[in-house]
């Protein structure tokens, strides 16, 4: 009885440990963009931390650079850069 409590608090704290990880993960993934790397409009939003309306307008306006792929754009990490820079 004992060892099935010990082993169900140890899979919490493991299970918590991952979820800890994980978050970490997305929240350094979202903090560096890739030069090299094509992202779509819902990465991209994610990553200058605006709704994906805005990275659309920023797309048809022209500030941001991106190609129409089978009715998706796609940005590179390099115009995402760019646009950053010209933004600050």
């Amino acid at each position: 009885m004992i060892w099935t409590a010990v082993a169900r608090v140890a899979t919490a704290l493991h299970l918590t440990y991952a979820i800890k990880n994980l978050t970490d993960q997305e929240r350094r993934e979202r903090r560096e963009i890739n030069p090299n790397r094509i992202y779509n409009s819902r990465e991209v939003a994610r990553l200058l931390e605006m709704e994906r309306s805005e990275v659309l307008s920023l797309i048809t306006r022209g500030a941001l650079k991106a190609r129409l792929v089978n009715g998706n754009y796609r940005v590179s990490g390099e115009c995402i850069l760019e646009y950053l820079k010209n933004e600050v």
